[in-house]
């Protein structure tokens, strides 16, 4: 989800005595003291969130100062569970504040709460959307040059399987059908619901771990070259990922390994019609509306896609990050895979169809479809600041699909290519512009391409 900031506020609570909730936990009523109007000091653990603040309403306290029982941070979350209306204000802090403050409520303190108020856009935000667009639009450009590949050796008179295989480098291409396009919303639909009800750290160190090795393989087809000697210490990298979610320094990793393993899905996955695209843009289309907006007023509770983690909380390398340049320590702007790599899709294709009919600059339709996506980015953007809908995101393809896949049919109408994208006319190789073909330097033929 994309999300920054510009500016913020602060907004502060009156000076109120400090007192600590009897039991510690507040996980039964509080009637040792008068807590009217105090701020009360309790300990994590025992009963959930949702308890605590409904002990600390019934006592008619002002602000809640959970303290954690281990180090290292948590995350406060009723799930929709709280009490309703209430007017209590809720702080978590460290172990090592909670010892603190326990020590200044038996002296007597009075304390006060004050609370930063961020933009929901951000500089970050900006970098964020220039790595979505160079990703797609790079995705694009290096499927059209092993199509271009393709062309030139078909037209050297390639007839063996090795040659050809040789032409497109070592990645077979997959092509999605209308069938795979509807069984991969019902899955991501399945997948989505099991991480929210069973996610656990373990499951969490699992996915962590199949990314890691998913990404080496794409950082290698990426970088073969220049990482032969290096692959060895990148790998130790990789693996240290699982265990480094959450630390400060992991999202440059993540996000170098994510946007690696989608340019290799891109390659390596194509549509071959654009008929194909409008099946699976629109499902996806309705599939994101749908669990953003739409499920949480059906059936209640927070949405399932924005509150993904379950109660552990847990990172998953399923998201590019960038930290906010003017928010709290922890907070990043995200934008998931599938909002890159979906549309990734459609624009591959065009970049195909651009170099299968000799379609260069503005006569093409790589650059209308890149500028669409760039542009549906930020109206993304544009919503998430005006919180349409509410504050629980935005789903990023009810902007994205219209302005690529709707942009690139109304295109090809008017151009009158919208029935050879329809039927998805088999490719002639020998029609791809030979300005496409790229030499490798240093290669002993003038004709040796770059893999």
């Amino acid at each position: 989800m994309p999300a920054s900031a510009s500016g913020r506020t602060c907004s502060y609570t009156e000076q109120m005595p400090l007192l600590v909730a009897e039991p510690l936990d507040a996980c039964r009523p509080l009637e040792a003291h008068n807590y009217a109007g105090s701020a009360v000091l309790v300990s994590r653990g025992a009963c959930s969130f949702a308890d605590k603040a409904a002990a600390l309403q019934a006592a008619n306290a002002s602000l809640a100062i959970v303290y954690n029982d281990a180090p290292g941070c948590m995350v406060m979350a009723t799930n929709g569970s709280g009490p309703a209306n209430s007017s209590l204000v809720a702080v978590s802090v460290s172990s090592a504040t909670g010892a603190l403050l326990l020590t200044e409520a038996a002296r007597g303190a009075s304390v006060s709460a004050w609370a930063p108020q961020y933009s929901r856009l951000d500089a970050g935000a900006l970098v964020l959307w220039a790595i979505a667009v160079a990703t797609v639009v790079g995705a694009a450009l290096w499927a059209g040059h092993d199509y271009s590949r393709e062309a030139l050796s078909a037209g050297a008179g390639a007839d063996t399987e090795g040659e050809e295989k040789a032409a497109v480098g070592s990645v077979e291409v997959q092509e999605i059908s209308v069938v795979g396009a509807v069984v991969f919303v019902v899955f991501a639909s399945t997948m989505l619901l099991l991480l929210f009800f069973f996610l656990n750290h373990v499951f969490a160190v699992v996915l962590a771990v199949l990314f890691s090795l998913a990404s080496m393989q794409a950082l290698v087809a990426l970088f073969a070259a220049a990482l032969a000697r290096g692959v060895p210490t990148l790998q130790g990298l990789a693996l240290q990922l699982p265990l480094a979610t959450g630390s400060g320094w992991a999202w440059p990793l993540q996000d170098l390994m994510g946007v690696a393993l989608m340019l290799l899905i891109l390659r390596q996955f194509r549509l071959p019609s654009i008929k194909v695209a409008s099946v699976l843009l629109p499902l996806c289309f309705l599939y994101d509306i749908f669990w953003v907006f739409l499920q949480p007023l059906l059936i209640g509770g927070p949405s399932v896609m924005v509150a993904t983690g379950g109660a552990s909380h847990e990172m998953l390398p399923v998201l590019l990050l960038v930290p906010r340049l003017q928010g709290p320590p922890s907070a990043y702007s995200m934008l998931g895979y599938g909002d890159v790599v979906l549309p990734g899709l459609l624009l591959v294709y065009l970049r195909i169809f651009d170099v299968q009919h000799r379609r260069r600059g503005l006569r093409g339709y790589l650059p209308p479809a890149a500028v669409g996506y760039a542009t549906g980015l930020l109206l993304t953007y544009g919503a998430l600041y005006l919180s349409l809908g509410g504050d629980q995101g935005q789903p990023a393809l009810l902007y994205l699909v219209p302005c690529t896949l709707g942009l690139s049919l109304v295109l090809a109408r008017l151009r009158g290519d919208l029935g050879a994208m329809w039927a998805g006319s088999a490719p002639d190789p020998k029609a791809a512009d030979p300005l496409d073909l790229a030499a490798s330097p240093g290669a002993p033929e003038r004709g040796t391409l770059l893999a």
